[in-house]
C-alpha cells in the first residue's frame, strides 16, 4: 500500500483491511466502496459549526428582508446577489469541513451556472411561467452585474476567512 494513501486518508488502512478480510458474497466491490465512502469521506469531512450556522441564519433573515421590503435600485438588485453567495458559503461550511478555497470556488461556479441558465432562459423552457418557487430559484434574466456581485461576494468571503479566521 502506498505511503501517501495512509497519510492523506487515515481510514484507508482499515478500509483495505476490510476489503482483504471480507471474502464472502458477490458484492465485494459495493461493500468496499460503501466502506470507503463511510470511513474515509464521512469521518473526515462532516461536522457542525455553530458559528457558520448562526451567520447563515442572520444572512437568511437579511435576504428575506431584502426580498420582502426593499424596493430600491441598489440594495435589492446588488446587495441580494452579493449576500446570496456568502449565505450559500456559510450554509455549506456549517455542515462540511472542506478547505475555504474549495467551498468558495464551488459556490462561485454554482452561482455562475445558475446565471448561465438564466442566460439561456431555462425557467421558460421548463414551463415555469408566472411567480413560482422554481422560477425564483432559477431566475428570470441574465445580467453581468449579477456575475460581478457573485464574484465580489466570494472575494469578500475569502478575505474575511483570511483576515479573521486565518483558514486559507
Amino acid at each position: 500500500m502506498p505511503y501517501y494513501a495512509v497519510v492523506l486518508f487515515p481510514g484507508v488502512r482499515s478500509v483495505l483491511m476490510d476489503m482483504i478480510t471480507f471474502t464472502s458474497g458477490i458484492c465485494k466491490p459495493a461493500v468496499f466502496f460503501f466502506t470507503l465512502y463511510y470511513k474515509v469521506l464521512l469521518n473526515t469531512m462532516y461536522r457542525f459549526s455553530i458559528s457558520y450556522f448562526l451567520v447563515m441564519l442572520v444572512l437568511f433573515a437579511i435576504e428575506g428582508f431584502i426580498g420582502a421590503r426593499m424596493h430600491d435600485a441598489i440594495i435589492r438588485p446588488y446587495g441580494g446577489d452579493f449576500l446570496c453567495v456568502i449565505w450559500l458559503y456559510c450554509l455549506i461550511r456549517a455542515f462540511v469541513d472542506w478547505p475555504v478555497w474549495k467551498v468558495a470556488t464551488g459556490v462561485l461556479l454554482f452561482a455562475y451556472a445558475v446565471e448561465t441558465t438564466q442566460y439561456f432562459g431555462l425557467a421558460n423552457r421548463l414551463g415555469f411561467r408566472g411567480p413560482s418557487l422554481m422560477r425564483t430559484l432559477l431566475g428570470s434574466y441574465f445580467t453581468w452585474t449579477d456575475i460581478f456581485c457573485y464574484t465580489l461576494g466570494i472575494l469578500t468571503v475569502i478575505s474575511m476567512e483570511g483576515l479573521i479566521w486565518k483558514r486559507l
